[in-house]
């Protein structure tokens, strides 16, 4: 089947919206391939033309939203936060969380520890190795690993936090906190690298 077939894309759409939606109401083991045919007003056939099974459509969906978001993660957001201003970069990540709102909800949900590696890669590696020399050698070092699983846990709660439907923050509010939390984490990671 031609992938860039209207009809196809159409298809993907409706299979992924299904998915989201069934993942939003039930836990994701017990969503069916049935349920997401009938969902998607799709056969079975039509759903295998697309995918093996379930976990290649969340696997698919995770490396949608990684190429979304390193596409939002562009030179400009990195060369601000070699700069050492990460408030665009803060920006950035709110918005996205906004964006696709849906899609970490879902996705956290469904697969809390791939969820973390996405933002992880991100937000994290991708600007640190250009802001810190040598950072792919050092990454392992104890210390900066453990600073980073906590910044990283941290991160991932306070998105979590953020896409609440208790959190009655608004966007600039979102903004000003992660702004400040990175500058903190910023000031002390500074100094265990250099």
């Amino acid at each position: 089947m031609n992938k860039n077939d209207l009809r196809y894309i159409k298809t993907e759409q409706q299979i992924k919206e299904a998915f989201y939606e069934l993942v939003n109401q039930k836990e994701f083991e017990q969503v069916t391939i049935s349920m997401i045919c009938k969902k998607a007003f799709i056969s079975r056939f039509t759903f295998y033309s697309h995918y093996t099974d379930k976990f290649q459509l969340l696997q698919s969906l995770f490396e949608e939203l990684e190429r979304n978001l390193n596409e939002s993660v562009n030179a400009y957001l990195l060369e601000e936060a070699r700069k050492g201003d990460f408030k665009e970069a803060a920006k950035r990540c709110i918005q996205d969380t906004l964006t696709y709102k849906k899609e970490f909800q879902v996705l956290m949900k469904c697969n809390r520890d791939q969820f973390t590696s996405v933002i992880e890669k991100t937000y994290f590696d991708i600007p640190t190795s250009m802001y810190v020399k040598n950072y792919a050698k050092r990454k392992q070092d104890e210390r900066i690993r453990l600073w980073k699983a906590y910044l990283i846990s941290g991160l991932i709660g306070f998105l979590e936090e953020a896409l609440s439907d208790k959190n009655r923050m608004k966007e600039e509010e979102l903004i000003e906190q992660l702004y400040s939390l990175i500058n903190q984490a910023s000031t002390y990671f500074t100094k265990l690298v250099d």
